[in-house]
């Protein structure tokens, strides 16, 4: 049994670019850069839903991918907007901010899926880990 730890994650984008990761999945310079001229082989990433929801929305759109089992492994702090040193310090951070990560490994379409906006009810998802 592999006990590495993962994580859930995720990024804002456009409907079409969206629709290419969730059947191709991601790789490292496949892409463009994004619409905020973001480097080609990152795949940039938070851990708030509103905050990803933010950049979708900076593109004139609403879609907000969920990104999950990433192994922390192929997670770097965000060479721009990151705050702490590391990942697990970005991930767990105390003072409220969504941690800022970039994937720098390609992954399959199977750890993308369409985020559910959350209701008025329930609270925002942050990153989650599995054991």
């Amino acid at each position: 049994m592999n006990n590495e730890r993962t994580v859930t994650l995720y990024h804002g984008t456009t409907p079409e670019s969206a629709a290419l990761l969730l059947e191709r999945g991601w790789e490292p310079n496949k892409f463009a850069s994004g619409g905020n001229c973001g480097q080609p082989r990152y795949l940039y990433l938070s851990t708030g839903y509103e905050d990803a929801l933010w950049f979708a929305q900076e593109k004139g759109c609403e879609e907000v991918l969920e990104l999950r089992d990433i192994p922390l492994r192929f997670l770097r702090v965000d060479p721009e907007d990151g705050t702490y040193d590391t990942v697990a310090e970005e991930i767990d951070n105390t003072v409220n901010f969504p941690g800022k990560l970039v994937l720098w490994k390609a992954i399959g379409p199977e750890n993308f899926a369409v985020a559910v906006k959350p209701g008025p009810q329930t609270e925002s998802p942050k990153a989650s880990f599995a054991p």
